[in-house]
């Protein structure tokens, strides 16, 4: 048993470990290793985790999360694909 707190902080550590190796997926098929752009996907996913921590202590329900994450990727994908 833990604070609120402590297990978001926790989660979102796991929530980072979960998304880095898809830069490093796009890393190996450009060839090009860019120190920024791994920066600002942690630090999108740090704040995405912490967004859907606060969402699930709220509401508790893990629905609100999910809904928040599929428009992120939507939107990141839109923005990246476009």
């Amino acid at each position: 048993h833990m604070s609120e707190q402590k297990a978001n902080l926790e989660a979102v550590v796991y929530f980072v470990l979960l998304h880095v190796p898809a830069y490093f997926v796009h890393w190996y098929l450009e060839g090009i290793f860019r120190w920024q752009a791994l920066l600002n996907q942690l630090v999108f996913v740090v704040a995405l985790g912490l967004v859907f921590g606060y969402l699930f202590r709220k509401n508790r329900s893990i629905l609100p999360s999910m809904l928040t994450h599929f428009g992120a990727d939507f939107i990141s994908v839109l923005i990246i694909g476009g």
